[in-house]
């Protein structure tokens, strides 16, 4: 129990580390991601990874895409459009030029003033030959779970041996980075209760380590990734889902 207490002071001691103080405006931000994520659920795929979905808009809303140089990949990363959507939206485009207001994005075809409301807060209207502002962001999520009733395996036998040499709490950590999507990296990691965290066989700390990096090239070469990475094959009734 002393062990357990003390691995949960550290989680919430390094909390702080990796969270910024919210404000007002922090909590509006959040309350405005998750509406809009409960607003889309009914349109989504089921096998859709919400909080995927929740970093990708958050990172829009920190630094917004510009509409006027975005390309099919990028649209689709807002997770608020419908390909034929976004079609109208790149064939508008390329027909009438640079798209100077969110108001001009009503007289597509297919667009609506709630669609063109949501989109209003992840996209900027800068001229196409305008440099994007550089950027890095990053994202990091530590969480643990710890059950406070006693475990048989975590109870000393008449030998003094327990079944579970480890710690009692479930960590996990996940991180991940963007640079000015061009460059993209992440790193998961998890320790279930009951296995070593920095000892026994875990010397190294967590039992589970994963992790990917990505480049995001042109026309030739889209897009390169090493490590996790999700695919969407198709699109229609039974394909266009997420593996």
């Amino acid at each position: 129990m002393r062990n357990g207490i003390i691995y949960i002071s550290i989680i919430l001691a390094l909390l702080p580390l990796f969270s910024t103080a919210q404000d007002n405006s922090s909590f509006s931000k959040e309350e405005i991601l998750e509406n809009i994520a409960e607003s889309y659920a009914g349109e989504m795929d089921e096998n859709a990874d919400f909080s995927a979905i929740l970093e990708d808009l958050e990172g829009y809303m920190d630094n917004p895409m510009n509409i006027n140089t975005a390309t099919r990949d990028n649209l689709e990363k807002l997770h608020l459009m419908t390909p034929s959507q976004i079609n109208n939206l790149l064939a508008y485009r390329k027909k009438t030029g640079q798209i100077f207001s969110q108001y001009e994005l009503v007289t597509i075809d297919g667009f609506n003033e709630k669609l063109v409301e949501n989109l209003s807060l992840f996209v900027s209207f800068l001229p196409p030959d305008e440099k994007s502002r550089k950027y890095l962001h990053q994202d990091i999520n530590v969480g643990g779970q710890y059950l406070f009733e006693p475990v048989s395996g975590f109870i000393s036998d008449e030998n003094g041996i327990k079944k579970f040499s480890g710690i009692k709490p479930k960590l996990f950590l996940k991180y991940r980075a963007d640079k000015n999507d061009r460059f993209e990296w992440g790193l998961t990691a998890d320790n279930d209760s009951g296995e070593d965290f920095f000892s026994g066989i875990n010397p190294a700390g967590f039992d589970f380590y994963s992790g990917f990096a990505g480049w995001k090239g042109g026309k030739i070469i889209r897009r390169v990734i090493v490590g996790d990475f999700k695919v969407k094959t198709g699109q229609g009734l039974i394909f266009w889902s997420g593996y």
